[in-house]
Protein backbone atom coordinates (compact mmCIF):
# COMPACT_ATOMS: atom_id res chain seq x y z
CA UNK A 1 0.00 0.00 0.00
CA UNK A 2 1.17 3.69 -0.83
CA UNK A 3 0.07 6.53 0.71
CA UNK A 4 -0.55 10.16 -1.02
CA UNK A 5 0.46 13.59 0.17
CA UNK A 6 0.50 15.23 3.58
CA UNK A 7 -2.96 14.72 4.91
CA UNK A 8 -3.15 17.66 6.60
CA UNK A 9 -2.82 19.97 2.97
CA UNK A 10 -5.48 18.11 1.04
CA UNK A 11 -8.81 19.00 1.14
CA UNK A 12 -9.68 14.97 1.48
CA UNK A 13 -8.24 11.38 1.70
CA UNK A 14 -10.31 8.57 0.32
CA UNK A 15 -8.98 5.60 2.29
CA UNK A 16 -10.29 1.75 1.59
CA UNK A 17 -8.41 -1.45 2.14
CA UNK A 18 -6.31 -2.08 -1.09
CA UNK A 19 -9.06 -5.29 -2.19
CA UNK A 20 -11.81 -2.35 -2.40
CA UNK A 21 -9.77 -0.23 -4.81
CA UNK A 22 -8.73 -3.67 -6.75
CA UNK A 23 -13.13 -4.65 -6.86
CA UNK A 24 -13.47 -0.87 -8.55
CA UNK A 25 -10.69 -1.47 -11.23
CA UNK A 26 -11.85 -4.89 -11.70
CA UNK A 27 -15.53 -3.31 -12.16
CA UNK A 28 -13.61 -0.31 -14.64
CA UNK A 29 -11.64 -2.56 -16.31
CA UNK A 30 -14.94 -5.42 -16.98
CA UNK A 31 -17.80 -3.17 -17.55
CA UNK A 32 -16.38 0.79 -19.40
CA UNK A 33 -16.80 1.72 -16.26
CA UNK A 34 -17.58 1.22 -12.26
CA UNK A 35 -20.62 -0.73 -11.84
CA UNK A 36 -23.25 0.40 -9.42
CA UNK A 37 -21.74 -1.08 -6.71
CA UNK A 38 -17.92 -0.04 -7.40
CA UNK A 39 -18.63 3.46 -8.06
CA UNK A 40 -17.16 6.49 -4.93
CA UNK A 41 -20.55 7.25 -4.32
CA UNK A 42 -21.68 3.86 -3.31
CA UNK A 43 -18.46 2.84 -1.34
CA UNK A 44 -18.74 5.81 0.64
CA UNK A 45 -22.24 5.44 1.40
CA UNK A 46 -23.18 1.98 1.47
CA UNK A 47 -21.51 0.51 4.16
CA UNK A 48 -19.02 2.82 4.89
CA UNK A 49 -16.54 0.77 2.96
CA UNK A 50 -14.71 3.37 1.41
CA UNK A 51 -13.81 6.62 3.87
CA UNK A 52 -13.66 10.23 2.64
CA UNK A 53 -11.14 12.01 5.16
CA UNK A 54 -11.28 15.43 5.77
CA UNK A 55 -10.28 18.24 8.08
CA UNK A 56 -13.21 20.90 8.14
CA UNK A 57 -16.57 20.92 5.90
CA UNK A 58 -15.26 22.54 3.05
CA UNK A 59 -13.06 18.98 2.21
CA UNK A 60 -16.11 17.01 2.42
CA UNK A 61 -18.24 19.39 0.28
CA UNK A 62 -15.52 19.74 -2.31
CA UNK A 63 -15.25 15.71 -2.29
CA UNK A 64 -19.01 15.85 -3.45
CA UNK A 65 -18.89 18.24 -5.37
CA UNK A 66 -15.90 16.76 -7.90
CA UNK A 67 -17.18 13.35 -7.43
CA UNK A 68 -18.26 13.10 -11.16
CA UNK A 69 -15.01 13.75 -12.33
CA UNK A 70 -13.23 11.68 -9.93
CA UNK A 71 -15.34 8.97 -10.90
CA UNK A 72 -14.64 9.87 -14.27
CA UNK A 73 -10.79 9.79 -13.70
CA UNK A 74 -10.99 6.46 -12.13
CA UNK A 75 -12.94 5.43 -14.70
CA UNK A 76 -10.52 6.08 -17.65
CA UNK A 77 -8.72 3.18 -16.20
CA UNK A 78 -10.65 1.63 -18.54
CA UNK A 79 -8.35 2.19 -21.23
CA UNK A 80 -4.99 0.91 -19.27
CA UNK A 81 -3.78 -2.44 -19.01
CA UNK A 82 -4.12 -2.67 -15.55
CA UNK A 83 -3.45 -5.97 -13.82
CA UNK A 84 -4.64 -6.68 -9.93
Amino acid sequence: MREGGDPKRLDFVLSAPREVWTGMVRSIAANGGADASHTLNTLSHVGDVMKVEYADAEGHDRFYRFMASLQEFFDQARHLDVRC
